[in-house]
């Protein structure tokens, strides 16, 4: 077994309060207090606080950056009262980290992604779309978009509908007169289809539905 498949998710720490652990992700935000640092973790489900509470550790917490890829050994424990994070699945721990190695370090950020609104023109959010992307609250659209996805696809289920798959790519366009985007496709000429409308009413003439 690689070391990798020993990780934990941060979500799972809750039920792992005074054991051992190790966790990878990203770095979200740093906050260095002399001897004493912490940084917020984020892997595919959440984000959890690291606290180093040794020199050596709050040295190595105050140089990460936002998004270096760490991983992180430590003791799952409980935060005192005063400081739960309610707005926070995980904000009633924290890892007491014993060593934090940093996997891949980030460029400079053209912006800052540790706040809790990303205030960015269109342009920019879309030019940087791999890292608007892990931001909380434009990944937090894409899971409610998953979410109403799945109730739809759950009342067609009960309706007795079946789901179809149709092409990405055709043949040629099939908007007449509308930008059409190109693709090669081996030695061949390709058109990425722009509504699945067609297929779908093909299918449906056929079936009768």
């Amino acid at each position: 077994m690689d070391e990798f498949s020993k990780r934990t998710l941060t979500v799972e720490c809750l039920q792992k309060v005074s054991q051992e652990v190790k966790l990878y992700g990203w770095i979200q935000t740093v906050r260095s207090h002399g001897k004493i640092a912490f940084f917020d973790l984020r892997d595919r489900l959440e984000f959890i606080q690291v606290v180093g509470t040794t020199e050596a550790l709050a040295s190595t917490i105050a140089a990460l950056g936002q998004q270096d890829v760490v991983e992180v050994s430590g003791k799952v424990k409980k935060r005192e009262e005063r400081y739960i994070n309610p707005s926070n699945v995980t904000g009633t721990i924290e890892i007491e980290a014993t060593s934090v190695n940093v996997l891949s370090k980030a460029e400079a950020l053209p912006f800052d992604m540790g706040g809790k609104d990303l205030e960015l023109q269109l342009p920019t959010l879309l030019d940087y779309r791999s890292l608007t992307l892990r931001h909380p609250k434009i990944k937090a659209i894409f899971k409610v978009q998953a979410e109403v996805l799945e109730g739809f696809r759950k009342a067609a289920k009960s309706l007795d509908c079946t789901e179809i798959f149709v092409p990405t790519i055709a043949a040629s366009s099939t908007e007449g007169g509308s930008e059409v985007f190109r693709v090669d496709y081996y030695d061949y000429k390709a058109f990425l289809t722009q509504s699945p409308q067609l297929y779908k009413q093909i299918r449906d003439n056929a079936t009768g539905l």
